[in-house]
């Protein structure tokens, strides 16, 4: 394998480590969030007697942490698409510049 191969290679590796830091970082922080919320909400319907006051505020609280839920995983799903074309682009770039180095 080729110095340049080599160095194309783990610049590569770097992109797609950090990807999956960012997803990471994604999961641990922005989905715990609102997750917790709905968890503690549902605790709160389950063990204890509520008011129609208080179930519609826990109501309304429920779909507000749904809704930031739709957001990430949307944001999620989009970054996941976009990094997926730029590493499937560069692969087939890759095999593209080999069959030519070749012929």
């Amino acid at each position: 394998m080729l110095i340049t191969d080599r160095k194309q290679s783990e610049e590569q590796r770097n992109q797609y480590t950090e990807s999956l830091e960012k997803i990471a970082f994604i999961v641990a922080h922005d989905i715990r969030g609102p997750l917790c919320s709905i968890l503690g909400l549902v605790s709160i319907l389950v063990n204890e007697n509520v008011s129609a006051q208080e179930l519609n505020q826990i109501t309304a609280y429920l779909n507000d942490s749904a809704n930031k839920l739709d957001k990430i995983a949307g944001k999620l799903s989009q970054f996941v698409f976009e990094n997926e074309i730029e590493f499937q682009s560069k692969w087939l770039d890759k095999i593209a510049q080999d069959y030519l180095n070749k012929n």
